[in-house]
């Protein structure tokens, strides 16, 4: 049985790879996980609520960043035309990270003034350098994704975990505490940045003499849809996700921005780490599929069941003692742990379609979706606000919110459940 087992999955190159890249995922999010309980007792509330605010601000600021042109480096067959769209991505970063850094600088007490988070300070001047090394980690990860580079990703995100946790824990023990947790996830993320371009030296310098602005040019009119439809729909995805992080400090204050935050994070980990690992091996496959003219339902259904697996006794026992678990992080974050129990329906199915979301760009179905992510990012401002406006609770707020998300990923489903059943008649780009 246990050989069967073994043939059928661990001697799969598919499933070998899913490994690689979540089990070191895994690792990269046990980390802060595994910290947390120290963080939570040596910084405020407040203080995490300052940091999740500056991690949402870069985390919709990055989806502009490289205008999605990374999600095309998987695409082509040819590495000439790959590398070619990695520079551009590379270059848009750059950019668009200096625009950000002028806007901030003329603008910045308009901006606090605007979003009421005037205890994120002088942090702002900072988001365009993490714009910029996530964007351009984003866009190397594509690149080591394409040439099966699973364990550079994987090495990558732990470099950032173990670093900028440690950073964090230092500076907690430190005289220079006030200064909070935004300068050890900063940290983390130039060592993942670096060590990834790093790792990805020999084969950038292999094809880098393809590069041209007459390359570059090609590219972008062959995959013009990503930046025109993926940004959008990726940045209104991002904007309708990080929403309460930009609410909640204006309807009910920084500390609810930190409960929030701690049990978002904690829940959200598996769809940020593993089903995102399913997601890239399997859009790297489903290229491949797509190009001999397989179909990819079967591929899609797998993901859906692997997911289900993996997920459910843990979102299940998250559902059921949230609240008891949360101790382990100070009796004070108590509330945090009833948040995650009304998150946990929208954020399950959310790790379902995690796993399959690739669908969208690899079938060129941008378009069809951008009504969907308006709605979606509609009325999950509009549960939000109903819940300042006619509840005046932080709490029900955040039920309207779940109800919403439960309802639009089971859209969702169905929307790529129909996109695969017929990829057999659909070309990609």
């Amino acid at each position: 049985m246990l050989h069967n087992f073994y043939k059928k999955y661990l001697d799969s190159e598919f499933f070998r790879n899913i490994f690689t890249l979540s089990s070191g995922s895994i690792i990269a999010q046990f980390i802060p996980i595994l910290i947390m309980p120290i963080l939570t007792r040596l910084f405020s509330v407040e203080t995490f609520g300052v940091y999740f605010i500056y991690s949402s601000v870069f985390a919709v600021l990055v989806i502009i960043s490289t205008l999605r042109i990374e999600l095309a480096i998987l695409i082509p067959d040819s590495h000439k035309e790959a590398i070619n769209l990695l520079a551009v991505s590379l270059i848009i970063a750059f950019l668009f990270s200096l625009l950000c850094l002028v806007i901030i600088i003329f603008f910045k007490e308009n901006i606090i003034a605007f979003l009421n988070i005037e205890d994120i300070g002088n942090w702002l001047y900072f988001i365009p350098l993490s714009v910029f090394l996530i964007g351009s980690f984003q866009s190397f990860t594509y690149w080591s994704n394409r040439f099966k580079n699973y364990k550079t990703i994987t090495i990558s995100r732990i470099n950032k975990s173990v670093v900028a946790g440690s950073g964090q824990i230092l500076t907690g023990f430190s005289p220079l505490k006030n200064i909070g947790l935004i300068p050890g996830l900063i940290i983390g993320q130039f060592t993942s940045f670096i060590s990834i371009i790093f790792r990805n030296i020999q084969s950038f310098k292999e094809f880098i003499n393809n590069i041209s602005i007459k390359n570059m040019l090609s590219v972008l009119k062959r995959f013009k849809d990503i930046p025109l439809f993926n940004t959008l729909i990726g940045l209104i995805n991002t904007l309708s996700i990080q929403l309460p992080f930009f609410l909640m400090p204006r309807f009910f204050g920084t500390k609810v921005v930190g409960y929030y935050g701690l049990s978002y994070r904690i829940i959200s980990a598996p769809v940020t780490h593993i089903g995102y690992s399913i997601g890239q091996v399997s859009f790297q496959r489903s290229s491949e599929l797509l190009n001999t003219g397989k179909e990819l339902l079967p591929l899609v259904k797998k993901n859906y069941w692997t997911a289900f697996k993996l997920a459910f006794v843990p979102y299940l026992l998250l559902f059921l003692f949230a609240p008891f678990i949360f101790k382990i992080f100070g009796k004070e974050w108590v509330t945090a742990g009833e948040y995650t129990q009304i998150l946990v329906p929208f954020l399950f199915l959310n790790f379902l379609n995690s796993t399959n979301s690739f669908i969208v760009t690899l079938l060129n179905k941008q378009k069809m979706v951008i009504i969907y992510d308006i709605l979606l990012l509609i009325f999950r401002f509009l549960s939000i606000y109903a819940g300042y406006v006619l509840y005046g609770d932080a709490k029900m707020a955040i039920i309207l919110f779940s109800i919403t998300g439960v309802f639009f990923h089971c859209l969702f489903f169905v929307i790529i459940i129909s996109f695969a059943r017929k990829s057999s008649f659909i070309k990609a780009y």
